[in-house]
């Protein structure tokens, strides 16, 4: 089994800890987390999983989906009392069965980070069930029904056994956070934040050059044949699918034993063809001053430099975006690009001509070109510098700092 250097787990440890100060993560969170990856606190385990086997229930401590409703007649059932309705989805009167509305967590009211923050220990739902609405209404929910389809959640009618109408609650106050309605449960109500990072021999690699001049701010770019690689989901963000990433709420798998904090991150580790740019710093420091991107300026900039090589990657070779993956290093001014797959797919090894040491000429215009948005968005958006390719969901990117280096050709 191949396991992770130990430079590779340090380089963990930094970005994670730098996630935090650029608030992508709490910074509270992130230092003992960062610290504990780097052994300075002996009463926090963190525990590095590979999963082996992924399992889906209906029934969690955090969640409960097991409610469904008929599109016909309206009728409820509790999928963990009727195993059987599964795998046949009918309803008795012939209808097809669907998930019943759920309401998903909000933390839009709350103004203090850390206040937004989770852990699997604290038995909070990110979700309450068509149970918990009827504990609320206290009168079990036995039929609902849509009266008009294109209005579906203003004219969503719930009944009691008694066929008494209830007017849903549109939200569900729980302790401090506040529950939205939604139709049916979406795996868009939890977004995964990961943090990538890298590791590489200063001897095996090549310098490759360009072909159509410098690139502003790039002060050298590396052709690595065996990057190792690890990302890590430090968390993820819930919430109800239309609601932004500021109003939701951050869970981290933490639970306590016997004094002893235990955190899972589970991860993914590969060795993998990529590409190494080396940042030039103060370059970008002097376009961060001019721009006033403050404190999260340089990690804005790296992050944005680092899209710019990554989003086209599958335009030039055919490939998927997901194909490819990310890992920033902050502390080193350098970012990656990769085949994300063990040994690689020969993705980036296409973007580059290792006989003359130079990039790919089409791979390195549209490169010079990621500045320009068709839409004139205002930072980043999915017509220019959004890609799927992102664990860090996108965050933090702004084309103005491409627009300033000119690239153009």
């Amino acid at each position: 089994m191949m396991v992770p250097s130990r430079s590779l787990i340090l380089r963990l440890a930094e970005e994670i800890n730098y996630a935090g100060i650029q608030r992508l993560l709490p910074p509270k969170y992130a230092g003992i987390i960062s610290d504990a990856l780097k052994g300075k606190n002996e009463s926090i385990d963190v525990q590095l999983q590979i999963p082996a086997k992924v399992t889906v229930g209906m029934q969690s401590d955090l969640a409960n989906t097991s409610f469904v409703r008929c599109v016909k007649c309206g009728k409820v059932y509790d999928l963990s009392s009727n195993p059987k309705l599964i795998t046949s989805s009918k309803c008795v009167c012939g209808g097809s069965l669907v998930p019943a509305p759920i309401w998903s967590i909000t933390s839009k009211n709350i103004p203090l980070l850390d206040k937004k923050v989770i852990t699997t220990s604290d038995r909070i739902k990110i979700s309450l069930s068509l149970n918990d609405y009827s504990e609320t209404q206290k009168s079990k929910i036995e039929k609902i029904l849509i009266k008009d389809k294109s209005r579906p959640i203003s004219e969503l009618k719930f009944y009691d056994k008694r066929d008494k109408e209830l007017d849903p609650f549109v939200s569900l106050r729980r302790k401090a956070f506040i529950y939205y309605i939604s139709l049916m449960p979406s795996e868009s109500i939890t977004k995964p934040i990961s943090i990538s990072a890298f590791s590489y021999s200063n001897k095996k690699h090549s310098r490759i050059r360009t072909t159509m001049g410098e690139l502003n701010g790039i002060r050298e770019i590396l052709y690595v044949p065996r990057l190792e690689v690890i990302q890590a989901t430090v968390a993820y963000r819930a919430g109800h699918y239309r609601t932004t990433l500021k109003s939701r709420v951050y869970v981290f798998d933490i639970t306590e034993s016997g004094g002893l904090q235990q955190i899972r991150l589970f991860i993914r580790y590969i060795k993998t063809q990529g590409l190494v740019v080396k940042i030039n710093k103060e370059e970008i420091d002097d376009i961060i001053s001019k721009l006033k991107l403050g404190e999260r300026g340089f990690w804005s900039a790296v992050h944005t430099l680092n899209h710019a090589f990554l989003v086209r990657l599958p335009q030039i070779t055919g490939l998927e975006s997901r194909n490819f993956g990310e890992a920033l290093s902050i502390n080193r001014a350098e970012f990656a690009v990769f085949d994300n797959s063990f040994g690689g797919l020969g993705g980036i090894e296409g973007v580059v001509d290792l006989d003359a040491g130079t990039l790919n000429p089409n791979y390195e215009l549209v490169i010079r070109e990621s500045h320009s948005c068709p839409l004139e968005c205002m930072r980043a958006c999915k017509a220019c510098l959004y890609t799927d390719s992102c664990y860090m969901l996108n965050w933090n990117l702004n084309r103005k700092v491409l627009v300033e280096l000119n690239w153009g050709v």
